[in-house]
């Protein structure tokens, strides 16, 4: 399921993005404000999603979209924000980034489920994660790892069958890699 709602909107941008906006700076800017407002849209929807599946209740999927549509602008907000401290935190000799990646791990789903602003979706996160930031990193660790080899071995077999079109690769391991990771977010 969660997948599956990671592909439908993923796969799509990601395709668009690299075969027609990336052709220049304009293209560029466009492409990247798509990808972020595409990704805070599917992280909302698989978060809610996820609830849902956790509380045992049975939704529709326009039901989920929407829900997930409205907490759009908040979702946008936490990404700002989450991502400029953890930025700020890698700047800061690497380490502090990956602890505060731990400590804000569930900002966005925060934000969903308790439909709170971006603010308090921090500070709910830092509450959340209090005694599990290890656990964490072992699974950011671990995802990572696995989205290595899958990348590997997917960008070998790529090269043997589309040798010297790197654009081809590139777009197909960006998609894979964007719906495994918004897969994990939402279930993490």
């Amino acid at each position: 399921l969660f997948c599956g709602l990671a592909a439908g909107v993923s796969v799509p941008s990601t395709l668009i993005v690299s075969m027609y906006l990336e052709s220049s700076a304009a293209g560029s800017a466009l492409s990247m404000y798509l990808s972020l407002f595409l990704s805070q849209m599917l992280q909302g929807v698989t978060a809610y999603a996820v609830f849902l599946v956790l509380r045992d209740e049975d939704n529709s999927l326009g039901e989920i979209l929407s829900h997930g549509f409205a907490r759009l602008f908040a979702l946008m907000a936490v990404a700002l924000l989450t991502g400029l401290c953890i930025l700020l935190g890698l700047l800061l000799l690497v380490i502090p980034g990956i602890i505060l990646a731990c400590v804000l791990a569930v900002t966005a789903q925060s934000c969903v489920v308790e439909q709170l602003g971006a603010i308090e979706s921090m500070n709910r996160s830092v509450q959340l994660t209090k005694g599990y930031r290890g656990h964490i990193f072992g699974l950011y660790v671990v995802v990572g790892v696995i989205f290595f080899v899958i990348a590997f071995i997917l960008s070998f077999v790529f090269g043997l069958v589309f040798p010297g079109d790197n654009s081809i690769i590139s777009t197909v391991l960006g998609a894979i890699g964007n719906v495994i990771a918004v897969a994990f977010d939402a279930v993490m």
